[in-house]
């Protein structure tokens, strides 16, 4: 299996990559029934949930209804500003890595995407039949952040595996029923500004350190 980070010298996108559920490349585990994590308590009802500020980002740009990763324009220039602010980012995608960095047209920020970590979302793996557990713990890890300190901001419903895994969880609406249910916040859909939300709420809190 890729690792999620590295030292040194970047390896190459297609190296970086980290896949969830893909039979193809043996990384098939054991069903997690998904009624184990949707039970537990909401991360709403928590003291701590309007002071989070995470240590990794997992970030989806993934936008079906346009076939690929996508930003607006103001969704560019918000990601930036918190590339700017030096928070590690993983991406998470079900499309090849050289589409992520050809949706970017800040050369600047594709220069910072092309070093993040990308988790393959595969859409034809049963649903939540992966470890995702394992491999954000490595990434969480390797990146010198906690588990219990990892924001996933969940987008289509591939992201589920990573939202049950992660402590705290954004979903957009449309994201699909387990994200939402174990989101600590939801926003509107992304057609709806729901990214550009999202995006400004986390550099707005990461402006007040």
């Amino acid at each position: 299996m890729a690792s999620a980070a590295w030292c040194g010298t970047p390896p190459s996108p297609s190296s970086r990559r980290l896949v969830f559920g893909c039979p193809a490349r043996g990384v098939q585990a054991p069903a997690r029934h998904e009624s184990q994590h949707v039970a537990r308590p909401q991360h709403s009802a928590r003291p701590d949930a309007q002071a989070f500020i995470p240590d990794l980002a997992v970030l989806d740009i993934d936008d079906p209804a346009s076939g690929g990763p996508t930003l607006s324009l103001q969704e560019e220039a918000l990601l930036a500003e918190l590339v700017n602010y030096n928070t590690p980012l993983v991406l998470a995608t079900a499309y090849e890595a050289e589409r992520l960095v050809g949706a970017v047209s800040d050369p600047r920020l594709r220069a910072a995407l092309e070093l993040a970590p990308i988790i393959s979302l595969d859409p034809a793996a049963p649903p939540l039949a992966d470890s995702g557990a394992a491999m954000l713990a490595q990434t969480c890890s390797r990146l010198g952040g906690r588990l219990d300190s990892i924001l996933v901001v969940a987008a289509t419903p591939l992201d589920a595996p990573l939202a049950l895994e992660a402590d705290t969880t954004w979903a957009l609406r449309g994201s699909g029923p387990t994200c939402e249910a174990v989101a600590r916040q939801t926003f509107p859909p992304r057609d709806q500004g729901g990214l550009t939300q999202a995006l400004r709420q986390l550099t707005e809190r990461l402006q007040m350190l």
